[in-house]
């Protein structure tokens, strides 16, 4: 591959990092142990429309979901702070839930590409 190529290549991609959680049952332990394990389209559409989760709230509430949509890693991350990061919502942990908790990288395509 050509410098060029790659370097447009590289302008046409987006890293993003995916904070996936994983609330932990004794009938799902072992379900969930690994990254590969996760469907990252599954999850993206569980977040739909804020109408939509929340009619599904209820039957839902101990599924594997994304915290956090981020574009690169920080340092450290809080779980449950209540804030939204790029559209997903970093919902408050119960204390007396176990969970694990994964990071999911990804390249997307961007749009455009703005001249440099």
């Amino acid at each position: 591959m050509s410098a060029l190529c790659e370097a447009a290549c590289y302008f046409l991609l987006r890293r993003w990092y995916y904070i996936v959680v994983v609330p932990v049952t004794q009938g799902s332990s072992g379900r969930w142990e690994n990254p590969d394990e996760m469907d990252l389209d599954e999850l993206l559409g569980a977040s739909e429309s804020p109408n939509l989760r929340r009619r599904r709230r209820q039957a839902e509430t101990l599924k594997p979901y994304i915290a956090a949509k981020l574009p690169s890693l920080p340092e450290t991350f809080t779980l449950g702070d209540e804030k939204n990061y790029h559209g997903f919502y970093n919902k408050p942990l119960s204390g007396q839930q176990k969970y694990l908790c994964f990071v999911l990288a990804a390249l997307e395509k961007r749009d455009s590409v703005s001249p440099v």
